[in-house]
């Protein structure tokens, strides 16, 4: 028995967790993923868009890098995305910013400031 199939919540965060994120794929009920504030690098996976039951994702407080994968765009039951303190950059995905139409309540990202990392005309809140 694959036991990800059968998870709805992952709560990882405040864990000291380094490494990459991958191999959620098969979490097909997954419906909220925190991982925030941990020490996890690489890009953030395009296979998060497969979790479509996914409502939140905290990605914040990493050290991710690159853009927002446009796959996110698939995740239309999201409510909540956070994906600021990570050295990401790029624009946020105009998919992404449409689900903004239906559930997503809150989108945070690293829009704010001097010099900001991340373009976002659809955030909710800009760090």
């Amino acid at each position: 028995m694959n036991v990800m199939k059968t998870i709805e919540l992952l709560y990882l965060y405040n864990n000291s967790l380094s490494g990459t994120l991958d191999n959620l794929g098969s979490g097909v009920n997954l419906r909220k993923l925190k991982v925030s504030n941990n020490s996890l690098v690489g890009e953030i996976i395009s296979e998060l868009g497969d979790l479509r039951k996914l409502e939140i994702l905290s990605l914040n407080g990493n050290n991710f890098v690159g853009t927002l994968p446009t796959e996110l765009q698939k995740l239309t039951a999201l409510k909540e995305l956070q994906v600021e303190y990570n050295d990401i950059s790029g624009a946020v995905p105009q998919g992404v910013c449409d689900l903004r139409k239906s559930f997503l309540e809150k989108l945070v990202s690293d829009c704010g400031g001097k010099r900001p990392e991340v373009s976002c005309s659809c955030c909710t809140e800009c760090v």
